[in-house]
């Protein structure tokens, strides 16, 4: 029976629809489909259209509306060979779509499609149940951050479609990114981010181009912000350089200033005004394109500064302005921005972010001033440009400490409030959005970290809880900060879904359990002999979790007098044998490190007696990721109340409080990636880890550095156990598609599993050259040699994304390269000749790459790719590509960039329909292709007007 999609005409998303519904049927193994516009007398059909239309005049009766709003979609599926897609809008039509074929067993995320290897459903055409969805959230979206070369820094005009796109399939509609201002103070010291121009509206053309301009950049390799050592890629060790075609890499539109790295001497006032003119008109077509594009697929837009306005110093000298602007001056700015936005590309929302300095140091009355004073100037800034966009607020924190919605006071209620998660994320939401009144509200978790931007990191049950308590406190927005894409795409479908449902909700407490004394068989007890803090004592407990600020702290344990036999652990440090009795009631853990995740896990492991605990006291000095840290001080009188400067005892500790259960989603998530056998086991192991990764990196003046780590391996392997675990479903895993993710996740494991290995390792040389050991660390440092290698080996197998290649180059720069330095400063005049590295860790044609996949192109867009082959060959790939479904298929070769990387365009004129391709590269017998599956062997891409 010939199978039909009938769709409206006229409407662009429902075309969409169409089209993708019709290609992914396809992909999915059925009969190609055929488009119409009338439901025919015979065959399956299936009915795109939205309410009122015609095509549903004979299911009207069966087609309830009622209460959709505008995102909100219905899916029949009651009469067997007939599906409708319908909504209030051509966007609702397209979730619908996006939502079925989803239950087919397609995953989508930020980094691409995954399509199964088996077939999930038999008969794709027939009944099944209604469904009636509509969003939790208004706004449901991501915040890729600018800063470093995991994230939108190297993204060119093709990521951004293909981002874009992935958005929609996963029914979200809000994309925002933010502008880092230049910031001439050491360490931060860093060249101003071109995805805002500042400057005043006689400087800007009437099509967007500017007349003058500053210093701006995004990441390149032989740049120095934000910590990074500069290097050229050729210097990369092990091979890893091959991956990038130039030695300074960066994004497309940064050609032409390579060699422009922040330094005192670019930022003289001698700059000329004109230098920087190309490269806010080459990112500023980008925007041009991209948010256009963004507009038809239903998704809107934001972009902004920080306030208050950070003015460069090449612009200052342009415009004569000297020490503190004044309100006329900063208002003409905004004015200057608001005009070339206006003039160049489409915008939703711009958003004015509160310093970053507000969440680790806190604000004073004059900054809250300055902040407000810049609100006002951008606010009437609009009014004089007309500007088609709303202002909005963000920040790291939502508003002054002295009152987090203060700003709630006296800011026009049509302007949205949000604000990222403090302290990277491992704060929960901002309680304070409940107190917004009449206003939108955006809540902002972090899918990612920087202290840990190097590994895996699964956190989809707070994501859930994040979403979970970003609708308990009122928010109509909920969006995702992060750098990544493939990497995190646990976390981004988590919180995507969750923008839609919360089913697990319901297993959930409305308080969030962060700290607390841990054992429900615990009590306290009250001493007559006693005094003051002596008077009572908390037993019969296994531990306390204390939530503090990352930083070096002594613990000090005091005990009653009593006669017990214990092993204290403090996280990762263990003191065992200790003894309490009538001379001996105190314990002191002096040089304790508290990281980035803000807890401190005391856990006591009693041998004999029954200890008896009387008070806890932290003393030492915070840190955070980018400034120096306060001193700390905090006490607890266990078992009792508040006493002096000593806070009550806590409450029971909820292992898990700020998690929600994920073990649903993992299984839905590990069977579509891994296949069912495989998957169930992935899941268990996933659900396990979520939320619980070792995190063997943290922030040293910069993302992700691999730390001189104290403790030996041997004490640390333990924690990385899982990844030997998920090594051996390797066996289990039969689909083309299912060994490529296994692949992907398995390597990344294993990468990060070495990069704790490395940094117990330079702890331990460390520790052989200080007591003058040099042969011992002689050997550690062979030893550090093969853990370089097998880590660029892991590296370079798990590469697949833009993002993937930064982490890759992250390592290399700030962590790799400087380990090997500082060990060879320390041997080389004793030993002169050390072991080297190989110079390459791969074979030829060890793996094909296409770090970016568009499934869908303009009319008159010419298709451009990027190859990687991993290990080199002597070959190059062809691709081969036909009308989808239908005819012999054209070839065409690629042609060599540099190194591993190839390239290859097919002009639009070939591409005048919806059509497919596949890549191989054969290589001494060896076959590599793209894409890998078992069952759809072609990628699939409409064309769309």
């Amino acid at each position: 029976m010939k199978n039909y999609i009938v769709a409206e005409q006229g409407d662009h998303a429902v075309l969409l629809a169409a089209k993708e519904l019709r290609r992914y049927l396809y992909v999915l193994g059925e009969e190609l489909p055929e488009i119409v516009s009338s439901i025919p007398e015979e065959g399956n059909c299936m009915i795109l259209a939205v309410k009122g239309h015609g095509l549903l005049e004979k299911y009207i009766s069966v087609l309830d509306h009622t209460g959709l709003g505008e995102e909100g979609y219905l899916l029949y599926g009651r009469e067997k060979g007939v599906k409708i897609f319908t909504g209030n809008t051509g966007i609702s039509v397209l979730y619908a779509v996006y939502r079925f074929l989803e239950l087919q067993g397609i995953g989508f995320y930020l980094h691409g499609d995954v399509i199964p290897d088996k077939k999930c459903r038999k008969d794709i055409w027939g009944t099944e149940p209604d469904i009636r969805e509509t969003p939790l959230f208004r706004e449901r979206g991501i915040l890729p951050f600018h800063d470093f070369p995991e994230g939108p820094d190297w993204w060119n005009k093709d990521d951004y479609y293909a981002v874009l796109t992935q958005l929609a399939k996963m029914r979200a509609n809000f994309f925002a990114l933010h502008t880092y201002p230049e910031n001439q103070d050491a360490p931060k010291a860093m060249t101003a981010e071109p995805l805002v121009w500042i400057g005043k509206k006689e400087d800007c053309r009437e099509d967007g181009t500017v007349k003058a301009s500053y210093p701006v950049q995004h990441f390149k390799t032989n740049g120095n912000s934000w910590g990074y050592h500069p290097m050229e890629t050729g210097d990369y060790p092990c091979g890893t350089g091959n991956v990038f075609e130039t030695d300074s890499y960066g994004a497309d539109y940064m050609k032409g200033y390579e060699e422009d790295i922040y330094s005192t001497e670019l930022h003289e006032n001698t700059v000329p005004a004109d230098k920087y003119n190309q490269m806010f008109h080459a990112y500023g077509q980008l925007l041009q394109d991209t948010f256009s594009y963004a507009k038809e697929i239903g998704v809107k837009t934001c972009i902004g500064t920080e306030a208050p306005l950070t003015i460069p110093e090449t612009a200052r000298h342009h415009l004569a302005i000297a020490g503190e602007a004044d309100e006329d001056t900063v208002e003409a700015l905004y004015e200057g921005i608001f005009e070339r936005i206006k003039r160049l590309h489409p915008l939703d929302y711009y958003w004015m972010w509160t310093p970053e300095d507000w969440t680790w140091l806190g604000n004073t009355k004059e900054d809250t001033h300055k902040t407000i004073r810049d609100f006002a100037c951008a606010l009437r800034a609009k009014e004089r440009t007309e500007a088609p966009f709303e202002l909005a607020v963000c920040g790291w924190t939502l508003g002054p400490r002295e009152d987090r919605a203060a700003f709630d006071n006296y800011l026009p209620k049509s302007m949205p409030f949000s604000c990222i998660n403090r302290n990277v994320g491992f704060d929960p939401i901002e309680p304070k959005f409940q107190d917004l009144k009449g206003r939108p509200a955006w809540a902002i978790p972090w899918m990612e970290d920087d202290p840990a931007m190097i590994s895996p990191q699964l956190w989809a049950g707070r994501m859930r809880r994040d979403a979970f308590d970003a609708k308990r406190y009122h928010c109509s927005g909920l969006l995702g900060i992060h750098w990544r894409t493939r990497n995190i795409a646990p976390n981004a479908k988590a919180l995507m879904e969750s923008a839609w449902d919360q089913p697990w909700g319901k297993e959930l407490d409305g308080e969030i359990s962060l700290e607390g004394y841990i054992g429900k068989e615990s009590y306290a007890v009250r001493y007559p002999d006693g005094e003051n803090l002596s008077a009572t004592a908390r037993k019969g407990m296994s531990g306390y979790q204390l939530n503090i600020p990352a930083g070096n702290y002594t613990v000090q344990l005091d005990f009653r007098p009593d006669t017990a036999k214990l092993d204290i652990k403090v996280n990762h440090l263990t003191l065992r044998d200790l003894e309490i009795n009538e001379e001996h009631t105190r314990i002191l853990v002096p040089g304790m490190e508290v990281e980035q995740d803000t807890s401190l896990r005391i856990t006591f492991f009693t041998k004999e007696g029954s200890p008896a605990l009387t008070a806890i006291e932290i003393l030492g000095a915070t840190k955070n990721n980018q400034l120096s840290g306060d001193d700390f001080s905090r006490k607890i009188n266990c078992g009792g109340e508040a006493w002096k400067d000593y806070e009550a005892d806590l409450p029971l500790h909820k292992e898990n409080g700020r998690y929600a259960p994920v073990r649903d989603f993992y299984e839905r998530f590990s069977a579509i990636e891994f296949g069912d056998r495989a998957g169930s086991e992935a899941a268990r192991i996933l659900t396990e880890m979520d939320g619980h990764l070792p995190r063997p990196s943290r922030w040293e003046d910069g993302p992700g550095n691999i730390y001189q780590n104290d403790i030996p391996w041997e004490e640390m392997q333990s924690q990385y156990k899982f990844t030997e675990q998920f090594e051996q479903l390797g066996k289990y895993i039969s689909g083309e598609g299912e060994k490529e993710r296994f692949d992907y996740w398995n390597h990344t494991f294993q990468a990060m599993k070495k990069t704790a290995e490395l940094g117990c390792l330079w702890g331990s040389f460390e520790k052989q050259y200080k007591v003058g050991a040099q042969d011992a660390a002689l050997d550690v440092y062979r030893n550090i040699i093969k853990t370089i290698e097998a880590l660029d080996f892991h590296l370079l197998m798990a590469l697949q994304t833009y993002g993937d290649m930064g982490v890759l180059a992250n390592i290399q720069q700030r962590s790799v390269v400087p380990i090997l330095k500082d060990c060879q400063s320390k041997l080389g005049n004793r030993y002169g000749e050390l072991p080297k590295l190989k110079e390459n860790v791969l074979e030829a044609a060890s793996k094909l790459v296409v770090p970016t996949v568009r499934t869908s192109l303009k009319r008159g867009e010419s298709l451009k790719l990027k190859v990687i082959i991993l290990g080199g060959s002597d070959n190059a790939p062809a691709i081969y590509f036909r009308k989808l479904g239908e005819g012999k298929y054209k070839e065409k070769t690629f042609e060599k960039l540099a190194r591993w990387v190839y390239i290859l365009e097919i002009p639009a004129d070939e591409l005048q329909a919806d059509f497919e391709y596949h890549i191989c590269l054969e290589h001494m017998g060896k076959s590599l292709e793209f894409p890998r599956s078992s069952r759809c062997k072609n990628q699939t891409v409409i064309v769309m007007e």
